[in-house]
């Protein structure tokens, strides 16, 4: 079962649709009030009023009637077609189901000119309504803030206000108008009526039926073609939809109208609009987060930690010349026959290798790989342990920070004797040196066959004759 309010509101309803169907197949003679609202970020409303393509011959739009809500709202008109017929016009909100916006949180602007197809709105923050464009446009907004810097900037009122060519407004409440059929009991703001209270309430309804060719109405205000009046309305909307309503009546200045009024200034057609809103979507606060965490850390440790590493390279290089001269002369002398396996064989031209000496320790520093090879097998005793420690100090120091450590303990066993010393840092000498260092050299005879072996035995024998021949000396 239905309550009797509810009961009441959609008899209401099925009313409003039925005046529609009846203003819709109506006579030529009807006015159009020009009418948009607008929704701020903030939830501010718009409420833009203005006179266009007025029916039935009317020069002037006649507004008795104003009304927002955030319960809903509605206008409606029933025009005539002749003289005498009636007409009806409304825009407010059906009590008690919905409610007018509290009268003091409510403002508007003074009547202005300007091309309603020129109206554009920018809805950040509390808004603004902007007609035309360039140094010219006029600009309306809820808050001064948000017409910083713009030209032509209209200043706001309260209802209470008498000023601007609109007289003060009042709460009418339980206004019957026929378009609304029997039930059609509206809450409107009148203008232009006897008030009492604060806020003001009408103590007389505001004209919403008349008569075709009747006297325009004393209440309301009036606007030309091309006269535009915004109301604002204000008073946190931000989580709200809202609807606004208006509802006048065309009137003729002159005698050339449709329904042929003999007077001017008469009542020609009528017009009730109203239009509804959702709530403004919510500002998403995203953007704020992102930046600030990203570009933090990742710079800051990489050029610290590797600088630090290049304290590791100069360690090698210190400690290898230090090793290379001091091995060198004190093995000289013992050493030769133990890395000569390889070079022996290379003995073979005995009288020669004196001279060579001479020379290998001049070209040894430079080109000490490559041509020691061939000196090598100087066998000579007499020359090579001089000028072999004298070479080898010299060159590891310069060679030695790669392969230095390597190559300088095998070089001294073998330099003082003979060859050794320039020919075993290249080749094998490498994998001899410590060898040599740990157990003394196994001295090497020559066969008696070879040349050296015979130049043996003859010294022996030279040897063994100088010692008896002293012997018999001392023996005489």
């Amino acid at each position: 079962m239905l309550q009797s309010g509810a009961r009441r509101s959609l008899a209401r309803w099925v009313g409003f649709a039925l005046v529609g169907l009846v203003v819709a197949g109506a006579g030529t003679a009807r006015a159009q009030i020009g009418f948009q609202e607008k929704r701020a970020a903030d939830g501010t409303t718009y409420e833009i009023i203005y006179a266009q393509s007025l029916g039935g011959g009317a020069e002037n739009l006649r507004i008795t009637s104003v009304a927002g809500s955030i319960a809903g709202g509605t206008g409606c008109s029933t025009p005539g077609n002749s003289s005498g017929d009636p007409t009806s016009a409304i825009g407010g909100v059906v009590f008690p189901g919905m409610a007018l916006q509290p009268y003091g949180t409510i403002t508007r602007t003074a009547i202005f000119t300007g091309d309603p197809s020129m109206i554009t709105f920018n809805n950040t923050f509390g808004g603004r309504v902007q007609v035309g464009t360039g140094g010219t446009a006029k600009n309306v907004c809820g808050s001064s803030f948000d017409c910083t810097g713009q030209p032509n900037v209209q200043s706001l009122v309260g209802l209470n206000s008498n000023s601007g060519g609109i007289p003060a407004a009042c709460i009418a409440t339980d206004v019957n108008a026929t378009c609304g059929g029997a039930q059609g009991e509206y809450n409107t703001f009148g203008f232009g009526l006897p008030t009492t209270g604060d806020p003001p309430q009408c103590t007389s309804s505001p004209t919403v039926d008349s008569l075709v060719c009747n006297p325009q109405p004393t209440d309301g205000f009036t606007l030309g073609i091309n006269d535009i009046v915004v109301f604002v309305y204000d008073g946190s909307l931000g989580q709200l939809g809202f609807t606004v309503a208006a509802g006048g009546f065309g009137i003729s200045t002159d005698t050339v109208n449709n329904p042929n009024c003999a007077n001017p200034n008469s009542i020609v057609s009528s017009s009730g609009r109203s239009d509804s809103q959702p709530a403004p979507p919510l500002p998403t606060p995203t953007p704020t987060n992102t930046p600030t965490n990203t570009p933090t850390s990742t710079p800051t440790s990489t050029p610290t930690n590797t600088p630090t590493n290049t304290n590791t390279p100069t360690n090698t290089p210190t400690a290898t010349p230090t090793a290379t001269p001091t091995n060198t002369p004190t093995n000289t002398p013992t050493a030769t026959p133990t890395n000569t396996p390889t070079n022996t064989p290379t003995n073979t031209p005995t009288a020669t290798p004196t001279f060579t000496p001479t020379n290998t320790p001049t070209a040894t520093p430079t080109n000490t790989p490559t041509h020691t090879p061939t000196a090598t097998p100087t066998n000579t005793p007499t020359a090579t342990p001089t000028n072999t420690p004298t070479n080898t100090p010299t060159n590891t120091p310069t060679n030695t920070p790669t392969a230095t450590p390597t190559f300088t303990p095998t070089n001294t066993p073998t330099a003082t004797p003979t060859e050794t010393p320039t020919a075993t840092p290249t080749a094998t000498p490498t994998r001899t040196a410590t060898a040599t260092r740990t157990r003394p050299p196994i001295p090497v005879v020559p066969s008696p066959a070879s040349p050296s072996g015979l130049l043996m035995i003859g010294g022996l024998s030279i040897g063994l004759l100088w010692a008896l021949r002293r012997l018999g000396r001392i023996g005489a």
